[in-house]
């Protein structure tokens, strides 16, 4: 189904995907930021129920960088044990939560950002398969902590606002092409079941990733989602049948038409009464792009 997009998948991924929700991470002798798009990173340091803070609280106190990776990635094997294994999947989503803000330490250590995208990718898997995709989607746009990814019940993991080096990390990996594939997997996923169920409402998240592609002007997205698409675009075109966009390939109606001509039709005649110069002529330039007068 979706054909042609790994070119434009990258640009696609990096876009936020969902509005950020919840409640943010503790800062450490600070008051927690209200942007809910900030980035976090872990200090090293954990709050005790009783207020007392253990762990990276001095330079001496710093781990070996090299046997941190390796307790990261053992705890993830374990993790993957239980899935596969013990089938507990509540259980390995609330390990993975916690392990994945571990990854996202603020200082450096060998392989983090490999760490990094294995976890997150671990954690899209289990969340697909726990029927949550909107969430796995947004897991693989936000490889860092931010409000809206984590958890309340993790506030005993000191955080403080992500440096720059994590940041670029972040967006290396974001743009990988396994997160690309993963990502795109899911929305193909998303969209087959949307066409399946045609009296069904479009899901938020797919609305959101064709808005976001129709005003990135990647519109292959769009054409490659085909019809569940189409309830979308017809919202869009309703909103104000009074526009006509600059280059017809920006226009969401010659998009609609080049999906289904049936549909399009149905929608034309729907609106057959507005007595207005640019509605018509918009019609007449859309059915001369998709070559429909010609039939």
């Amino acid at each position: 189904m979706i054909r042609g997009v790994r070119a434009v998948g990258i640009g696609l991924v990096l876009t936020s995907l969902l509005a950020f929700a919840g409640s943010g991470p503790t800062q450490s002798g600070k008051a927690a930021p209200d942007a809910a798009s900030k980035v976090f990173a872990w200090t090293g340091v954990t709050r005790q129920p009783n207020g007392v803070e253990v762990g990276i609280l001095l330079p001496s106190q710093r781990p070996d960088p090299a046997e941190y990776a390796r307790e990261i990635r053992a705890e993830l094997g374990q993790i993957q044990l239980k899935l596969s294994v013990e089938r507990d999947f509540q259980g390995a989503q609330a390990d993975l939560e916690r392990l994945w803000v571990r990854a996202a330490l603020q200082d450096p250590y060998p392989g983090q950002d490999r760490l990094i995208l294995d976890v997150v990718l671990v954690r899209a898997n289990l969340l697909a398969e726990l029927s949550s995709p909107d969430t796995a989607l947004q897991v693989l746009a936000e490889m860092l902590p931010r409000k809206s990814l984590y958890p309340s019940k993790l506030g005993d993991l000191v955080c403080e606002p992500a440096s720059a080096r994590l940041m670029e990390l972040e967006a290396r990996i974001t743009s990988d092409p396994v997160v690309v594939d993963k990502h795109l997997e899911i929305v193909a996923s998303l969209a087959s079941n949307v066409a399946a169920e045609p009296s069904r409402a479009a899901s938020p998240e797919l609305e959101t990733i064709i808005r976001d592609a129709l005003n990135g002007h990647r519109y292959d997205i769009v054409k490659d989602i085909g019809s569940a698409a189409i309830p979308i675009l017809e919202q869009i075109i309703e909103r104000d049948l009074g526009a006509f966009p600059q280059s017809v390939d920006q226009d969401p109606l010659q998009i609609l038409m080049g999906i289904s001509e049936r549909r399009a039709r149905e929608f034309v005649l729907r609106h057959i009464d507005l007595d207005r110069y640019q509605w018509r002529k918009r019609v007449v330039r859309a059915m001369l792009y998709q070559g429909v007068l010609q039939n």
